[in-house]
């Protein structure tokens, strides 16, 4: 018998005063907790919060590649927003804040005996079948580190590896699913790295392999720190980013980046905290 439901049900929650039920849409899965970053984790440690301290200072003005922070998380989290502060920064000064999959590692095989083969220099591609006819080898097992090669608190992925996983993904087919796109899979909770790879060569995968880091996200972009005066005299800029309905899922493969341009000679002082949901806080 199909379940009817009771049309005088309500919903049980928060209300407005004249009766209407207040309803928020979840940015995070269930299962996260948040967590304010004024840190990254300690990647070669697996401690987290424990790295790289979120902040610069600079006196300009600099060049190439010029002043930048890097990061990183030893598990998934769910970014959501953040603030950043900055102190005396000058008229043309700005700064970038992106998120980056770093190179993965291919050694050339001599015999043409791999298990891989590279399209386009910087595609890494496995051997149809597994079989040893590749022009390169990868190693797609070996952890990060000691670490990460084995976390015991639960947390996802389990294992942390060398090679670094970037989304692969083609169109929707007509039921609306997504389509592969990439040559191997990554699996969420163990971070197994396994070939994806039809008989034809084509992908069956969602994920890629490159050879060269991929900018995945340019979460800020040329953020303005001029702080009006354009004197050096310490005035104070705040700037806060919210996303208002679903969170960035990052894996810990993945570097968050904030790049400082200055063009002005000013002494230049910024902080910044990342709001984010994480299993494990400790």
């Amino acid at each position: 018998m199909p379940f009817v439901p009771d049309i005088n049900a309500k919903l049980v929650g928060p209300t407005t005063s004249d009766g209407k039920n207040i309803v928020t849409q979840a940015v995070f899965p269930g299962d996260q907790n948040i967590y304010f970053c004024g840190r990254g984790d300690d990647v070669a440690g697996g401690v987290r919060g424990k790295g790289t301290p979120l902040r610069f200072h600079e006196t300009g003005p600099t060049v190439a590649p010029h002043h930048q922070t890097t990061w990183q998380f030893i598990d998934n989290v769910y970014m959501i927003g953040g603030s950043f502060d900055v102190l005396k920064g000058g008229e043309g000064d700005i700064v970038h804040f992106d998120l980056v999959a770093g190179k993965t590692d291919v050694v050339a095989n001599g015999t043409t005996e791999g298990n891989c083969n590279l399209v386009s220099g910087v595609v890494i591609v496995p051997t149809v079948g597994g079989g040893a006819t590749g022009t390169h080898d990868v190693d797609v097992d070996a952890a990060l580190n000691a670490n990460l090669a084995d976390k015991s608190d639960g947390s996802a992925p389990n294992k942390v590896t060398q090679a670094v996983p970037v989304p692969a993904v083609g169109p929707a087919d007509d039921e609306g699913n997504d389509t592969p796109a990439g040559f191997w899979n990554w699996d969420d909770d163990t971070g197994v790295i396994t070939p994806a790879i039809g008989a034809g060569g084509e992908p069956e995968g969602y994920w890629n392999l490159y050879t060269i880091d991929i900018v995945l996200t340019h979460w800020v972009e040329g953020l303005q720190l001029w702080d009006l005066t354009d004197d050096g005299s310490g005035a104070r800029a705040n700037h806060e980013f919210m996303l208002p309905t679903k969170a960035k899922k990052v894996i810990p493969h993945w570097q968050c980046r904030v790049t400082l341009e200055m063009v002005s000679t000013h002494d230049v002082r910024g902080s910044w905290v990342i709001y984010l949901g994480r299993t494990n806080t400790t």
